[in-house]
């Protein structure tokens, strides 16, 4: 299954889960914020959203520094 990360395509396996696809990719989940079909998902709700053929996610990583 093809879903859109950050304007990119990539594979997924199907029905998998936002808590398992970030896992899979190595994501680390305290840091990011995701949005999906243009709706922020709250971290909590990530293993009740089953990703589907041609999902659109946005990923954006906090980054510290000074």
């Amino acid at each position: 299954m093809q879903v859109t990360v950050n304007g990119q395509l990539v594979q997924a396996t199907p029905e998998i889960s936002l808590a398992e696809l970030v896992k899979e990719k190595g994501w680390q989940a305290e840091r990011i914020v995701v949005e999906l079909n243009d709706v922020i998902i709250s971290r909590t709700d990530w293993v009740h959203c089953i990703m589907k053929q041609g999902d659109k996610l946005e990923v954006v990583t906090f980054v510290g520094g000074g």
